[in-house]
């Protein structure tokens, strides 16, 4: 039974062909590394650089993006960071810049954005934070074009439209616009002109 078990095993691991994959470009400066089973991207890939340093790091199950993906700037520190599932993004994706300070955070549902995202100024100052549902925005939406703290604007969305009240600020904190939208289109104007769109 014993021998019966092992040789079953052997011709199953016999049957299974895994390829370690390396891809050159054109001047043949390696681009990518990956494992292919039977034909299909299965396991660890690592992405480079043209320098040759790692660009992107992450796994295929099936032929398709599988778990965490990491992405690094050509110094080697941490770009991003986006989870998938079944090949789409599918949870938190963050960006950072080449000193480690968020850029941009956003959450996807099987590839589709689905929850807060958030933009930040070189600074760390948030420049942008919204709300997603089903892929367009939905709710609360605020905006600052100044990374010193002025103008801003804030207003809401429903469905992907912009609706109610929306209200923009000078640099000093001065409303210079003010209406009420329905669909992205101006209902009543209250004050000013609008400056940003």
């Amino acid at each position: 039974m014993t021998r019966l078990l092992l040789s079953c095993m052997l011709l199953c691991a016999c049957g299974e062909h895994i390829d370690q994959v390396r891809i050159v470009d054109h001047r043949t400066r390696l681009s990518a590394e990956l494992h292919r089973h039977d034909g299909i991207k299965e396991g660890p890939v690592t992405l480079y650089w043209t320098d040759g340093v790692a660009r992107t790091r992450g796994q295929y199950h099936d032929d398709r993006r599988e778990g965490w993906w990491r992405g690094y700037h050509r110094d080697g520190s941490h770009r991003s960071l986006t989870h998938y599932s079944r090949g789409l993004k599918d949870g938190p994706r963050i960006y950072w810049d080449t000193l480690g300070k968020p850029m941009r955070a956003e959450v996807f549902v099987l590839g589709v954005p689905n929850g807060p995202f958030y933009r930040f100024f070189p600074d760390g100052r948030l420049e942008q934070h919204s709300n997603y549902v089903d892929g367009l925005r939905e709710g609360p939406h605020v905006q600052w074009y100044d990374h010193t703290g002025g103008t801003c604007v804030n207003g809401f969305y429903h469905k992907g439209q912009e609706m109610g009240l929306w209200t923009e600020y000078d640099t000093l904190g001065q409303m210079i616009w003010q209406a009420y939208l329905k669909d992205g289109e101006v209902t009543r104007a209250l004050h000013g002109t609008r400056r940003r769109h």
